[in-house]
């Protein structure tokens, strides 16, 4: 390997090119005309030119004999390289061959006795040799790491690295040195061309002259199938390199369901590791799952409650765990991870995309070495361009991929152990999912533990394989549990004595009665402790007990109905703030669930004589503390603030309940009169954006844009159809959002890319003189001059038809640019030109059609004209292919992406729309211009 007489031939090579483009440049602009071509012959260019070509031939010839020299080994990437001096010596003879015709005076190249040489290709040839010299240098470097043991060094290391080891490096191999540093930026061209290469996210033949470069795929096979020597956990720094794979792995909330899933009581689930409990003579027992070499599937199955995920959760975090699965894997070491889809969740909790992203993760993190291996295609992009260069998302077949190069690891590097929860909750074909599940196992021998509900197409799936149902296993961790809970109970241990046979009945009763549903015997034991606090009575805890249902939905309803009617209001309250702030998901794919102070906020700020102060971290807390203690006497339990300070419903099963319409009917029902929950959460969530929370408050480009963006996503579901919340007061909250958030958007740094990047900003809540404009501008990918944003703007663009509407008059008619940028946003959303959203598009996809179509039609009502704007001008004219194709550029992927189909009816009703409003303003100017006829008469 001869990196530096590589880099001094492509150097040479690339002069070549770059002068010979020169050449062709200045030739064409002088063969215009019979004149010009006189005046550069006359001039010595020409000749100039000839003799240039020659000798850059020349010098790149002796740097290309140099490379092939010798007795060492010619490399791939150095072979292309000589194989591409051929290529332009040849299309340097054919130049030289053009030149020569046009100096004998044939304007065009047109002489008979000379094959006809079209400049305009040589052009073209002489780009696509440019980008291949580049790419097969940079494969030259990455070889040389490779065989230098430096794989984890960057290339422009590399460069550095080689090129200060060597004297007197010539001018030309410098500049081209040069050019390779600053490919990983991202700037150039050539950059583009092979991220291109590396990771095809458009179709193969966009750059069909490099996108087949073989010697891409035979640097991939080489990751691919390198042996990998494997050191202790933790124990190999991670390089750039590997950072920049895991981070880009990682999502937000990735370890919130596991960090939700209560944790087993005190001194249960100790059967879990002890032979011979973990099953019947029908199945397996887990404990010789874990140490045995086997193919087959465990499963956990049991009913919905009865401790499925807590079970799953103990197991991977248990120590013990790690010993069992070391039997198992002997010599080699072991790697496991788990997962548990979450139906509540986000898009990438209840999803495949989720459950690779997070093992590969986990497991890429305990052994960083495997990286390279795993994602060869990756590890080449970010080691030519540089860890800060943007890949394209994740896609299931780049993920599937990685999981098998992972998978065969197994039993040759590594033994690997998986564990998931919740198949039952998974979003996708469940069919599938457990066909690879039982893929992994049979092709690789990966060990796999799972868990579900009793569902037919898993009862299929693992028939015959070892399994426990929760059910038959915890009964003696449910006596436990009753037991431990009513010594606990001051109210029962004063009953005792007076009622010993009594009340160990309905200890037995109740052990009978939960049928190993631990959720079940959770909730009825809050209640009779409840009881037993304020009304010790035998009698009133047998009845309690007798008319609770053992069915869990229908337990929901009787803790609900027992709910005092004094705090039946408050608890609505609760219910609607938990949807409303998207429990469990915020909606949001990869955020995390809702923060009890968020729901604490929403609660108290509703209250109009509640004066709410910026709350520290201590004050956080403490506002958690008391959202404990409310949800506990408002939802009985139903409701729980988690170790983290989250709010989740106590179980699946509790939010499938409150979903059901007749429920939500009622817990409506209770809702007092003034409250308006939309309302409540859009106030909350500007508080926090505008500083009330010391960790919630906007500081990155990221958090302000989602900050904002969400409270507007609220704000547009505000409904004012009660009397005691009219349209007034979500103007006051969103004014107000205007002027406080002014002093958090002038300290948000700008990303890269970004038109204000490196500016100090000083942003109004107006465009008045001595600002840079109003701070909606951060939105926009450049200022417009006769555009001045405003928050009415980016209200249109999430359809805030109240706020709209309220300050339409603000926009005076001769506001024209104005008022077809706001009508603009507020038709086409996430398609508007200009916009800045490309790491946000949720929030604007998330915004309904049905509110789009309200907000454009209050503003065509009020005159404003969507004429001359490029793309409602197509569909006022019906020209809707025409408008697909001029916004095609503009589109955005996001998990959950609405319905194509939907999506097509939106512009089709909307076209209808502006052409029928275009339709009655017409006629309404033919009336008035036939009576101003009729007048002038």
């Amino acid at each position: 390997m001869d990196p530096v007489t590589a880099i001094g031939l492509a150097a040479s090579l690339i002069t070549f090119i770059d002068f010979s483009a020169k050449v062709i440049k200045s030739s064409l602009q002088a063969y215009k005309s019979a004149s010009a071509a006189e005046q550069h012959r006359k001039s010595g260019h020409l000749a100039t030119d000839v003799k240039g070509i020659g000798e850059l031939t020349s010098q790149a010839a002796q740097k290309a004999q140099q490379l092939r020299g010798g007795n060492r080994h010619v490399t791939p990437s150095e072979q292309k390289l000589c194989a591409l001096f051929n290529e332009c010596r040849d299309v340097g003879s054919r130049l030289l061959t053009a030149l020569e015709n046009l100096d004998k005076g044939s304007r065009g190249f047109l002489r008979r006795d000379v094959p006809v040489v079209k400049i305009s290709d040589l052009e073209i040839q002489l780009h696509q040799l440019r980008q291949q010299i580049v790419l097969a240098t940079l494969i030259c470097l990455w070889e040389d790491s490779k065989a230098n043991s430096q794989q984890n060094e960057l290339i422009r290391d590399r460069l550095d690295r080689i090129l200060a080891a060597v004297d007197g490096v010539d001018a030309t191999t410098a500049a081209f040195a040069e050019e390779l540093a600053t490919i990983p930026t991202g700037a150039s061209e050539t950059a583009e061309l092979v991220r291109e290469v590396l990771i095809p996210s458009r179709p193969v033949d966009t750059y069909p002259h490099l996108a087949k470069a073989p010697e891409i795929k035979e640097l991939e096979d080489q990751l691919r199938n390198a042996d990998v020597s494997l050191a202790a956990p933790h124990s190999v720094y991670l390089t750039r390199l590997q950072h920049a794979i895991l981070q880009d792995l990682e999502f937000n909330a990735m370890d919130n369901r596991e960090d939700g899933i209560a944790g087993p009581y005190e001194n249960t689930f100790d059967w879990v590791f002890n032979e011979g409990r973990t099953g019947n003579q029908n199945v397996g027992s887990l404990e010789t799952w874990l140490r045995k070499d086997t193919q087959d599937v465990f499963w956990i199955t049991g009913k919905p409650g009865s401790g499925k995920s807590t079970l799953m959760k103990y197991l991977v975090q248990h120590p013990v765990l790690v010993d069992r699965l070391e039997v198992w894997a002997g010599q080699l070491p072991l790697l496991h991870a788990g997962f548990y889809f979450w139906a509540g969740g986000s898009e990438l909790q209840r999803s495949d995309e989720g459950l690779y992203r997070t093992i590969l993760h986990q497991c890429l993190s305990v052994y960083p070495e495997l990286i390279s291996k795993v994602f060869p295609r990756r590890w080449l992009a970010l080691s030519i361009m540089g860890t800060d260069a943007k890949l394209p998302r994740w896609k299931m077949t780049d993920l599937r991929q990685a999981m098998n190069a992972l998978a065969s690891e197994n039993n040759k590097s590594l033994r690997l152990a998986l564990f998931v929860d919740g198949l039952d909750e998974f979003a996708g074909n469940h069919k599938t999912l457990v066909e690879d599940i039982c893929r992994f196992g049979k092709h690789y021998g990966v060990k796999f533990c799972v868990a579900s509900r009793p569902w037919n197409v898993f009862v299929d799936a693992f028939r015959g394989a070892p399994s426990i149902r929760m059910q038959d296993l915890t009964k003696n961790d449910i006596e436990l549990f009753i037991k431990r809970e009513f010594e606990n109970s001051p109210g029962f241990q004063e009953l005792r004595p007076l009622f010993v046979e009594e009340t160990d009945e309905i200890l037995a009763d109740l052990k009978l009665k939960a049928e190993g549903v631990f959720l079940w015997v959770n909730l009825v034991v809050r209640s009779l402790v409840e009881i037993l606090r304020d009304e010790p009575s035998l009698a009133l805890v047998r009845q309690t007990l007798a008319d609770l249902p053992t069915d869990i939905e229908l337990l929901y309803n009787a803790i609900w109905k027992s709910i005092d009617s004094t705090k039946a209001e408050n608890s609505s309250k609760l219910f609607q703030l938990a949807m409303a702030l998207d429990v469990g998901a915020d909606g949001q794919p990869g955020q995390p669930s809702c923060d009890a102070v968020t729901i604490w906020l929403a609660y108290e700020a509703d209250n109009p004589d509640q004066n709410i102060k910026p709350l520290s971290n201590s004050g956080e807390n403490n506002a958690r503390l008391v959202m404990a203690r409310f949800l506990s006497s408002y939802t009985r339990g139903i409701l729980e603030v988690s170790p983290l300070g989250r709010v989740n419903f106590l179980h699946r099963t509790a939010r499938d309940w409150i979903q059901q319409p007749d429920t939500w009917e009622e817990i409506l029902q209770k809702s007092p009169a003034k409250f308006n929950c939309k309302l409540a959460a859009t106030r909350a969530l500007a508080l926090e954006a505008t500083g009330y929370r010391e960790t919630r408050t906007p500081k990155s480009f990221e958090a302000f844009t989602a900050a904002v963006s969400k409270i507007l996503c609220y704000a547009g579901e505000f409904s004012d159809s009660s009397s005691f919340t009219p349209t007034s007061k979500l103007v006051e909250i969103l004014d107000n959002l205007d002027e406080r958030i002014v002093p958090i958007a002038n300290h948000i740094p700008f990303p890269s890319g970004h038109f204000l990047h490196g500016t100090k900003v000083n942003f109004g809540s107006s465009t008045a003189a001595g600002t840079t404009g109003h701070w909606s501008t951060m939105f926009y990918n450049a200022p417009n001059q006769d555009i001045e944003t405003s928050l009415i703007s980016l209200a249109a663009l999430f359809a805030v038809r109240p706020y709209v509407e309220d300050k339409i008059s603000t926009v005076g008619g001769k506001q024209k640019a104005q008022r077809r940028f706001i009508i603009e946003g507020a038709a086409l959303g996430s398609l508007q030109s200009g916009l800045s959203l490309a790491r946000l598009p949720y929030y604007l996809l998330a915004v309904p059609y049905s509110r789009r179509l309200a907000t454009v039609e209050i503003l065509l009502e009020s005159g404003w004209s969507p004429k001359s704007i490029p793309g409602l001008q197509l569909l006022l004219d019906g020209e809707l292919e025409k408008f697909a194709r001029l916004v095609s550029g503009r589109a955005h992927y996001v998990p959950g992406r609405t319905d194509e189909s939907e999506e097509s009816k939106y512009y089709q009703d909307l076209s209808e729309l502006l052409q029928r409003h275009s339709g009655l303003l017409n006629a309404l100017k033919g009336r008035i211009s036939r009576s101003s006829w009729r007048k002038s008469r």
